[in-house]
């Protein structure tokens, strides 16, 4: 019998309200850190950058204690990540040596901070305190630039940012298309060569979704006297997928969050309040870059030896 792996079960809790407009998915949005929430689970410090290797997501509602709760919710999650190829670990990797050469400079002026690592958000408006900035202009620059793995570079305004996606877009862009003259003694010859099928080394960001019911329908008591709403019908499932003897690489742990909410706030009732949880499952993690020249160990290695019996 094989040997069950060890599997870490993360959650995020989001207070969700009946929306206006359900197509309005801002309003139910953000970014979830599986490092941070891996720390908090395990009590120790997560590095954020990793590859982590998620095996299983899912969401499920839950009442938030609020008092009128009426016709409930129903909410479809997409979830959005960064994969973890050769050109987004090259983009995280230039961002992070440009913050460990400004952060030693600071340690050399005797600034330092406790439990200080370089990370990122996945796109610059969901960026929290923990969030690594750089300062691209250099010691006299005065406004930091906040570091992301999505969005173009921009050092204007109070929404600063650089990111992953910017650097490897500046510094690998893909080859355009054009002739290829070749000359010899006796022919020039011309070669023409197509376009490429995409336009950036950077993957775009990667989505999987899942969804969540805690809701029933409305039932209009057309009185003659007295008209009235009931609820009936009423369900609730959740959502739990898991991937097997497979995995999903996402880089640096952010994921982004949008949900799209049913039914939308109504005149007959108060607009409901629900906690949607949105669980992800760890398989495990590893770090992005390796150091080069690791010291050698010094112990000798057993060897069995076999022979054969007389």
């Amino acid at each position: 019998m094989a040997r069950s792996k060890t599997l870490h079960f993360i959650r995020k809790r989001i207070l969700i309200t009946q929306v206006n407009d359900p197509t309005n998915v801002n309003a139910t949005s953000g970014e979830m850190d599986i490092a941070t929430l891996l720390s908090q689970q395990l009590g120790r410090t997560i590095k954020q950058n990793q590859n982590f290797r998620l095996v299983g997501w899912g969401a499920h509602l839950g009442s938030s204690g609020e008092g009128d709760l009426d016709l409930g919710l129903a909410g479809s999650v997409t979830l959005g990540y960064c994969p973890t190829t050769k050109y987004s670990k090259a983009g995280h990797k230039m961002l992070q040596n440009a913050y460990w050469k400004q952060s030693a400079y600071r340690k050399g002026l005797g600034v330092n901070s406790r439990y200080d690592e370089f990370e990122v958000s996945l796109l610059e408006k969901y960026h929290d305190d923990r969030t690594s900035t750089v300062y691209v202009g250099g010691k006299d620059d005065a406004n930091p630039e906040t570091c992301t793995l999505y969005g173009e570079y921009d050092d204007s305004g109070f929404d600063r940012q650089i990111s992953a996606q910017a650097m490897v877009n500046a510094k690998m862009p893909v080859k355009q298309n054009g002739v290829l003259v070749e000359k010899d003694l006796l022919f020039d010859d011309e070669v023409n060569y197509k376009p490429a099928k995409f336009t950036s080394h950077f993957p775009p960001m990667a989505n999987i979704g899942c969804h969540a019911t805690l809701s029933s329908g409305n039932f209009f008591d057309n009185d003659v006297l007295i008209d009235d709403v009931y609820p009936e019908n009423a369900m609730a499932n959740s959502s739990l997928y898991m991937l097997d003897n497979n995995h999903i690489n996402v880089l640096a742990g952010r994921v982004h969050y949008a949900v799209t909410v049913l039914p939308e706030d109504d005149l007959q009732v108060i607009a409901d309040e629900l906690y949607l949880y949105i669980t992800l499952a760890i398989e495990g993690w590893g770090p992005l870059h390796y150091q080069k020249g690791g010291k050698k160990s010094r112990g000798r290695k057993s060897r069995r030896t076999y022979r054969k019996r007389g």
